[in-house]
């Protein structure tokens, strides 16, 4: 998993050059990478002036999960019309407006601002949790 994900970052960063906004990138390294509705996963890409410097920020969004399998299924289907289940929906770039706090491309407001940073958007439904070896 580490292996791929570094593979996948740096695809990313040989086809990206400096800019202020973050670029959306198709994520097609794995084909079982979907969302909800079967639209491929996505990521957006700021490459930094420092190289040195990669933040990593995976979106959140909540499990679809229900009590029992039917409302499950429904509670899935309904959020696979929406941001959290298409990458249908999602921008082209993610502007200054909606790249904020830390995940900012402004010096003035942001200490990352320079860094070259990834996000990954949540649209599978999944839960994601931690783990330490």
């Amino acid at each position: 998993m580490k292996t791929q994900l570094a593979v996948l970052l740096l695809c990313c960063l040989t086809h990206l050059r400096a800019q202020a906004n973050y670029k959306k990138v198709i994520h097609n390294y794995d084909p079982e990478a979907k969302c909800l509705d079967g639209s491929p996963a996505l990521l957006y890409v700021h490459q930094g002036t420092e190289p040195n410097k990669i933040l990593i920020f995976f979106e959140g969004g909540g499990l679809c999960g229900e009590e029992t399998l039917a409302s499950t299924i429904e509670s899935c289907y309904e959020r696979s019309k929406t941001l959290l289940g298409s990458s249908k929906y999602w921008p082209e770039e993610l502007t200054p407006d909606l790249a904020q706090g830390y995940l900012s491309t402004n010096p003035a407001t942001s200490r990352f601002a320079n860094w070259t940073k990834f996000v990954f958007g949540y649209c599978d439904g999944s839960l994601h949790q931690g783990y330490t070896a």
